[in-house]
């Protein structure tokens, strides 16, 4: 099924309950998803009974607003059942923007093109790292905690087509730089797929600015 037609709203709920992002889903916003898919009747018995195409689940209406994990299940059966899939529009670019704190994904918003911030990864102890840092202790070496950041950046960049990088490109303990490196190391694959770097102050940059320095990567 198409789903070329959900707002931007209704497409971040669809990939949070298909693709197992993590994040808390609430049943309001999966009845107004389902609504726009299909339709949703509140039943007399208690029940949701939901209906897109051919495909019919029964859900027991909920005493809390959050979608339990047995539910999300279901809710994803139900999903695959009726063809509904988000890989219909495949991303054909992620931005990331790092530095030694945090790491932020940026996608494009398959309603209006424009960059979405599609989640984040943050280092573990990342004032440890940066003692070690200023202290001259990290010489020649890569912490444990990089490490560790820049392999779950990795596997969260595994089906990227094409890759940016934004982030400190001067200073030599710049992440950005060392992520490179990184990569070169331990995953070429991802390596190649970087089309391009562009430098700015990750702490201080607004979702335009975003938007230009990715756009400047060909």
């Amino acid at each position: 099924m198409s789903v070329s037609s959900l707002n931007r709203h209704h497409f971040r709920i669809l990939e949070d309950i298909l693709e197992h992002r993590g994040r808390n889903i609430e049943w309001p916003d999966v009845l107004s998803l389902i609504n726009h898919l299909g339709s949703v009747l509140e039943r007399p018995d208690g029940k949701y009974e939901f209906h897109i195409g051919d495909a019919q689940a029964v859900f027991p209406i909920p005493h809390g607003k959050d979608v339990s994990v047995d539910d999300l299940v279901a809710l994803r059966h139900f999903l695959t059942q009726a063809g509904v899939e988000t890989k219909t529009r495949p991303v054909e670019r992620t931005v990331v923007l790092i530095d030694h704190r945090r790491a932020r994904f940026f996608e494009p918003d398959p309603a209006t093109g424009h960059l979405d911030e599609r989640g984040h990864i943050d280092m573990s102890n990342p004032r440890d790292f940066e003692r070690q840092l200023n202290e001259g202790q990290l010489e020649g070496e890569r912490s444990h905690e990089a490490i560790d950041y820049y392999t779950k950046i990795a596997a969260r960049l595994k089906d990227a087509r094409s890759v940016v990088l934004i982030g400190d490109a001067q200073s030599k303990s710049s992440a950005m730089l060392d992520f490179q490196k990184f990569l070169a190391e331990k995953n070429q694959a991802i390596a190649d797929r970087i089309a391009g770097t562009a430098h700015a102050d990750v702490s201080d940059i607004a979702l335009p600015e975003i938007e230009r320095l990715a756009a400047a990567v060909k």
